[in-house]
């Protein structure tokens, strides 16, 4: 085709051959992937006692310009679900019930169904006991290792009181 020959498209016809080219690398990309998942699968990941777990965290902060932002956390939730098939990797990304919303109605394409992706979520709720109790383990864990042997927990540092306010609320 010749460069002025794109000006003789109708709108209907350009979008044609952009569907046809996005089909094309489509199919190319998913056979790559395709690739490397069985090649993780089999040869890198093949030991079935050794597990693999990635966090990935901090999301919403300002990693990456806005305008893409979305976009990349969108990819990066397709290619989680694409790893499901590796056994032995479990990829955790947490994001807060507003930024995947978001990233649903800002990348949302013709056909786009967002029930099929719940089945990746996993809300997490927390009770003012269930933070509490992770706080002693945290505060446990770090004032063990330098400090004593015996069991810490938040009460042990910090105070029981500020002002009249109870120590407990101010965690929150």
């Amino acid at each position: 085709m010749q460069v002025g020959g794109a000006g003789k498209l109708t709108h209907e016809d350009k979008i044609e051959v952009v569907q046809r080219g996005k089909s094309v690398i489509n199919a190319i990309q998913m056979r790559e992937l395709t690739d490397v998942l069985h090649f993780l699968n089999d040869d890198v990941f093949a030991d079935e006692k050794q597990h693999l777990y990635i966090c990935i965290d901090r999301l919403d902060e300002n990693w990456v310009d806005e305008s893409l932002r979305y976009l990349l956390i969108r990819s990066l939730i397709e290619t989680i679900r694409d790893f499901l098939q590796v056994r032995n990797i479990k990829i955790i990304a947490a994001l807060r019930t507003d930024l995947i919303e978001r990233v649903f109605r800002f990348t949302r394409d013709p056909g786009f169904q967002e029930e099929k992706y719940r089945s990746l979520y996993m809300p997490l709720r927390w009770t003012d006991g269930s933070l509490l109790a992770l706080l002693d383990k945290r505060v446990n864990y770090l004032v063990r290792q330098t400090c004593t042997k015996k069991a810490v927990g938040y009460s042990d540092v910090l105070p029981p009181k500020a002002g009249k306010i109870d120590g407990a609320p101010l965690i929150w």
